[in-house]
């Protein structure tokens, strides 16, 4: 599993920290996304941690999370 911040840091020009509300869309190993945006509530290390936990729930390990927002 591999996450990936950099249309953050293209949008945002820094990279992720802090909380706030948070988007992550996953992709498979072709590149495609996969189900819906997931979107969660709080710091970012946890909003991390929740992220890997639902990706891994619904598309298992071999999967890239891009941080959106």
């Amino acid at each position: 599993m591999t996450f990936t911040t950099t249309q953050y840091e293209f949008a945002h020009g820094r990279k992720p920290k802090g909380r706030g509300n948070w988007a992550f869309e996953i992709l498979g190993t072709d590149g495609v996304k996969r189900g819906d945006t997931f979107w969660t509530n709080d710091t970012y290390a946890g909003a991390r941690k929740q992220a890997e936990v639902h990706a891994r729930a619904f598309f298992g390990r071999h999967c890239t999370i891009v941080v959106c927002s």
